[in-house]
């Protein structure tokens, strides 16, 4: 190379200074072409596609230059191509690189180029070509006096670039060394056949000087192996069919493979479902019809392959596996996948033979068209919850339809020949409206995504309205015996009807008819009614009422008079007052018919009252009067009749009457009947009659004449409860929890019995009773008797009376003061304004208040309280014991370092007031020995003996000391050790 005196420009270290003479013309035929591609990298186009025919980069190897045999880089890519021998540097220009068309300004592209001698180390010749130029490379110390690699990086810029680069051929001016190897180096697959795995090994075999670098590509893609040994493997890093494309020697030459050995590498392990089958898909969505669904996959990689998958139905996954073998591929790739429930289906791994592979959920070419997943929506189905006959009454306003499959869902019936569709529904269970009666059918039914469904034979329900009647007056005149009086009943809903008419409350007759309009003829006068009406529906609503009445004809009164009489009997007229040729008559006596015409005669009993009863027709119309006649004897001086009276109080049996005949006189006879019953034969009687309504009849005989009445008696309800009515008094209290009080009955009589009771318990038998109360409730009863009645009264009484609730009693305890003393403290349980107090100690007072407090030595003494609230007093009284400090000292006589409770696991002293000088605690076994000793009264009081490692049996205790007071005690015992 030659230097260049003025620099154009610097690039510190690393950059390197090039001087570029543009040429525009074409590389000398005779120039030294890059022969292959080592790599290739591509770009993108400007808006992130990939570029067309990035697999022809073959192109620019050879000598050939312009036309269409360049390609593009793309935006960004990188391509390194290398030439066969390497290639010296000099003076002048050395490297040209031709980009197709001479690079335009219109759209200029431009490119990095680096040189390496090793494929490894690279130096920067330009940052930014434009366009074909030679290039006389210029490069401080640590360039290479040879190259054999060049690599080009687009730099374009994409607002002017829409693919970037476009290659055509790169040259070395200076020709290309002459190979120093004595032959060149070939390779070649030492087994071609069969399928390989991607990242497995090849064996292949090589000739001349190694070590070796081989390039293999399988069109698309490129790659490099370095190999030591003449008879070696290549790990193969590209798929599909692979050959070997050039081999470099020891001395950098390269020689160029034209062989037809190729190796079949298996693609990576894929799937994922076709392209072609998306058009078929919404949202992923595609309708499950019939019993399976296939779905073309496809599937790459080396047979035979597992394909993982999941399901999901109603909320539950399952994953699956399914074995596909090479048999099991259709087409290029594909598989069919069959699938026979609706659900969620998701690919999540294949693994073919070579134990590699992946699902594939975004392309390299177009990401949106790669799709791992498919719903298969199941084919919906409609029918009818209803049973075949509905009625659409105000208790069912629609018809429920069941629809299966996934929402939303469009719904087509039909009611009567007419179309009805419901669109977008998304629950489960339709509720279609009832505004029509008639036959409602299902016809078809689409759910998600438009699948089609199908209708189940629940698809028609008859719709019948519920049956309505109305009764109306069609006609007026009711009272010509020549016209006919109608009633119309207004029939609505389904037909048939069936209905049923009232008069006067009783069914007259049962309607079958189709007709929305029926006529009943009326018969007779009375109020008519519509008892009920139904149809298929069952029983429907029935209203309206017609009275047929008589248009106040008033032809009903009747006149009557006595045509002879004796004593026993009377002939009677009895006369119609209207009189017509239209009429008819009915003429009745006590209910029994005796006559129809205008007049008739009646011959009755002289001394009984009859009920005469006179009916009246004019056609339908009717009329009626009733009567009562009484026929007596013509005589004087009332025989026959009587009065009476009461007599005296009532009791509880009852009131007495007194009866009296109005005539009395030796020649007549008399009869009285109560209720019909003979109860006396004289002029007056008297008797008793508990509460009711009695009919009284006196019947006289003159002798020759026998006269009688009658009269009606209502006795009432006798009332003497309150004969046990009573009041008490409060007497002055004179003793604690004690009330006089006076009973006092509100009646008194000697006739009368008394008794008294205070809670159930007997107190008095008399009507005045003086009773001692206690405080509280009490239930005070009072039983009064009078004859054979017996009445009662119950009172409560509530009465607080002087008391004291604890009965005097005290509480009290003792606390050591010292050695020899200790305190007493007691206080009285009832409290309040009023009580008095007064404490005695040995019959001595001591205090009079509610609480006292005093020191005792040890001995025994007694405590006695009085308490008083007015005249109730109480004295309680407790035995008090105050122990000595010597009565206090004990040491327990068994012991068990098993037991449960920590004080019986040892032997200790109980005591106080102890004094340290002159203490001991000792134990002694059965032979004299000494198992425990202690001079220390914390430890004996606190610790004790335990037993140690000494065997169970009886041991004897020593204890002996003095007290703080000076005094001195010993204690000698027995111990018993249980282990």
């Amino acid at each position: 190379m030659k230097d260049k005196i003025t620099p154009i420009l610097v690039v510190l270290l690393a950059l390197l200074i090039v001087i570029a003479n543009r040429v525009e013309a074409q590389a000398p035929a005779d120039s030294c072409f890059a022969a292959y591609v080592v790599s290739f990298d591509p770009g993108t186009t400007r808006d992130g596609g990939i570029v067309e025919n990035n697999n022809s980069y073959s192109v620019v190897t050879g000598n050939a230059q312009g036309g269409a045999s360049s390609f593009s880089l793309g935006l960004g890519g990188q391509i390194v191509v290398a030439f066969q021998t390497p290639v010296s540097l000099g003076g002048g220009d050395d490297l040209w690189v031709q980009e197709r068309n001479s690079n335009t300004t219109g759209s200029p592209e431009n490119v990095k180029v680096e040189v390496s001698a090793d494929g490894i180390n690279y130096f920067t010749v330009t940052q930014n070509l434009r366009q074909s130029e030679a290039f006389d490379i210029i490069a401080p110390t640590g360039v290479p006096q040879k190259i054999k690699y060049v690599r080009l990086t687009d730099v374009s810029d994409p607002a002017t670039s829409r693919d970037g680069y476009d290659l055509d051929r790169v040259a070395a001016l200076r020709k290309c060394d002459n190979c120093t190897s004595t032959t060149a180096s070939t390779v070649t697959f030492d087994d071609p056949s069969g399928v390989r795995c991607l990242n497995s090994t090849a064996a292949v075999t090589l000739t001349g000087d190694g070590p070796w670098q081989v390039g293999y590509s399988n069109g698309t893609e490129l790659a490099v192996a370095n190999i030591t040994n003449p008879n070696d493997a290549i790990t193969l890093r590209l798929s599909t069919k692979t050959w070997l494309s050039w081999v470099t020697d020891n001395n950098d030459c390269t020689t160029i493979i034209n062989n037809s050995d190729t190796l079949e590498v298996a693609e990576p392990a894929e799937v994922y479902i076709r392209e072609t089958f998306y058009d078929k898909l919404e949202n992923n969505q595609i309708c499950h019809e019939g019993e399976q669904t296939v779905i073309p996959l496809i599937i790459r990689g080396r047979a035979p392959w597992t394909v993982t998958y999941t399901f999901t139905q109603g909320g539950v996954t399952t994953t699956s596996t399914e074995e596909v073998k090479e048999e099991d591929i259709v087409g290029k790739d594909t598989h069919n996948w069959v699938l026979d429930e609706a659900g969620t289906y998701v690919l999540q791994s294949v693994e073919d033979a070579c134990g590699m592979g992946a699902v594939i959920t975004n392309g390299v070419t177009n990401p949106a068209l790669k799709i791992d997943s498919v719903v298969l929506i199941d084919e919906p189905t409609a029918r009818f919850i209803d049973p075949d006959i509905v009625c659409n009454d105000s208790e069912k306003a629609s018809l429920n339809v069941a629809l299966t499959g996934v929402a939303p869902w469009q719904l087509v019936w039909e009611v009567e020949g007419v179309e009805y569709t419901e669109s977008n529904i998304t629950t489960s269970t339709f509720s279609l409206p009832l505004e029509l009666s008639g036959q409602y059918t299902l016809k078809s039914v689409l759910g998600a995504i438009g699948c089609e469904g199908t209708i189940l034979e629940d698809s028609i329900v008859t719709v019948f309205t519920p049956a309505t009647a109305q009764l109306l007056q069609k006609s007026r005149s009711i009272c010509d015996p020549a016209e006919e009086v109608k009633l119309t009943v207004n029939l609505g809903g389904s037909a048939p009807f069936t209905f049923a008419y009232l008069l006067d409350g009783e069914v007259v007759d049962t309607v079958a008819t189709v007709s929305e309009t029926y006529e009943l003829t009326v018969e007779k006068l009375g109020t008519y009614q519509l008892a009920w009406v139904q149809n298929i529906c069952g029983e429907g609503e029935a209203s309206g009422e017609v009275a047929i009445q008589s248009e106040e004809q008033n032809f009903t009164s009747f006149t009557y008079s006595v045509l002879n009489q004796t004593c026993s009997s009377a002939t009677l007229l009895l006369e119609a007052d209207s009189a017509s040729d239209d009429f008819q008559y009915r003429w009745y006596a006590d209910q029994n018919l005796i006559g129809d015409t205008q007049e008739v005669q009646y011959h009755a009993s002289s001394w009984r009252t009859t009920n005469f009863s006179l009916v009246v027709a004019n056609g339908i119309c009717s009329d009626s009067i009733t009567q009562e006649v009484a026929i007596e004897a013509l005589v004087t001086n009332g025989l026959g009749r009587f009065k009476y009276g009461e007599e005296g109080a009532p009791t509880c049996e009852g009131q007495a009457f007194t009866f009296r005949s109005d005539s009395v006189g030796s020649s007549l006879t008399y009869q009285w009947r109560l209720d019909d019953e003979i109860v006396g034969n004289e002029a007056d009687f008297t008797t008793q009659l508990s509460s009711g309504l009695y009919n009284v009849q006196l019947i006289v005989n003159d002798g020759s004449c026998q006269y009688s009445s009658q009269q009606q008696l209502s006795v009432p309800e006798i009332d003497q409860s309150t004969l046990a009515n009573f009041s008490y008094v409060r007497n002055e209290s004179t003793s604690c929890n004690v009330n006089p009080i006076t009973l006092q009955a509100d009646t008194e009589g000697d006739e009368r019995t008394y008794r008294w009771l205070v809670n159930g318990e007997e107190v008095g038998e008399s009507a005045t009773v003086n009773y001692d109360l206690a405080s509280g409730e009490s239930e005070i009863t009072l039983e009064v008797t009078s004859g054979e009645c017996t009445y009662t009264s119950n009172q409560t009484l509530s009465i607080e009376g002087i008391s004291l609730p604890s009965a005097g009693a005290f509480d009290y305890g003792v606390e050591e003061v010292n050695c020899s003393e200790q305190s007493l403290s007691a206080s009285a349980l009832d409290l309040g304004e009023g009580v008095q107090y007064e404490w005695w100690l040995n019959e001595e007072l001591i205090s009079e208040q509610e609480r006292i407090s005093t020191t005792l030595t040890s001995g025994e003494y007694t405590l006695r309280l009085v308490t008083q609230l007015g005249e109730c007093r109480y004295e309680t009284e407790e035995l008090v014991l105050i122990a000595s400090i010597e009565s206090l000292v004990n040491v327990p006589n068994v012991l068990s370092p098993q037991a449960t409770q920590p004080d019986d696991q040892v032997a200790k002293v109980y005591g106080r007031c102890f004094a340290e000088a002159g203490f001991l605690f000792q134990v002694i076994d059965r032979w004299g020995g000494i198992a425990y000793e202690t001079t220390n009264v914390e430890e004996a009081l606190n610790q004790g003996w335990d037993g140690g490692n000494h065997p169970s049996g009886v041991y004897t205790y020593i204890l002996r000391g003095q007290f703080n007071g000076g005094s001195s005690f010993q204690k000698q015992g027995k111990i018993t050790l249980i282990k």
